[in-house]
């Protein structure tokens, strides 16, 4: 396969002109010659922030794992809410975020939940606890139109399934998308090597920091805004200094 020249490229650009090239021009000549980085490594989460990912990440659970309750309050079975009168239930246990309870209620009774507590078997509503007419150790009492059923209950996976594409590649990976593969477990990801990129300044005139200012001179500022754009996008940086106007030296 032939290679592309930079005689190829200017060819089809009708007004080239080298000495006052626009930069489209100049970025439509690099893009033809860049070659997209392949090559991929794996990090640890806490590296991988701002880097761009190299594969799908699948779940390989589901989030949230189980039936649970989306407020503090009472899970109960909505077939029990009155239609037109109060609802007395009966409490008859606790159940707390990471401690499953084997415990079923059956019509008449609930339980006290808290946030993100499993589900008990039967109960498919969840209400509030400000919500609730009068609340005691042994019952409570609802009015009529309070909550729906099904209110306040998150099912198994209703934020991602387990086997679903849980970030795309070619994602750059953000804070929150941190957190969601810290949630699902997932310890290092694939990602794209960094971009290396070599920078440098010309000048007869400039001088480094910390060198005497001679007559005529400039402090070479550039190729410090550069450092700092180049590292604010995440790329592996070669600073190779100041280049006198020397045609062998360039």
């Amino acid at each position: 396969m032939k290679q592309t020249t930079l005689n190829d490229v200017t060819s089809c650009l009708s007004d080239y002109d080298p000495d006052a090239l626009p930069v489209r021009y100049a970025q439509r000549i690099i893009n033809e010659f860049i070659a997209p980085v392949t090559a991929i490594e794996k990090v640890a989460l806490r590296s991988a922030l701002d880097r761009v990912l190299a594969e799908d990440v699948i779940s390989p659970i589901s989030v949230p794992a189980h039936d649970n309750s989306a407020m503090d309050g009472y899970a109960l079975r909505g077939a029990d809410l009155g239609e037109t009168a109060e609802t007395t239930l009966k409490v008859i246990a606790t159940v707390y975020a990471g401690r499953p309870s084997d415990v079923v209620p059956q019509p008449g009774e609930c339980v006290r939940i808290m946030t993100g507590g499993v589900m008990p078997e039967g109960c498919d509503s969840v209400i509030p606890q400000e919500h609730v007419a009068s609340e005691g150790d042994e019952a409570i009492t609802i009015r009529p139109g309070t909550i729906r059923t099904g209110d306040n209950r998150r099912f198994a996976g209703e934020d991602l399934m387990a086997g679903s594409a849980a970030i795309a590649k070619g994602k750059v990976i953000r804070p929150a998308d941190l957190g969601l593969l810290a949630s699902l477990g997932i310890a290092e990801v694939p990602v794209f090597r960094r971009l290396r990129v070599a920078f440098f300044s010309t000048g007869d005139e400039l001088r480094s920091i910390g060198e005497p200012l001679d007559a005529g001179c400039v402090y070479d500022s550039n190729r410090y805004t550069l450092f700092g754009m180049l590292t604010r996008l995440g790329c592996d940086i070669v600073d190779m200094g100041i280049v006198r106007d020397d045609p062998e030296a360039l």
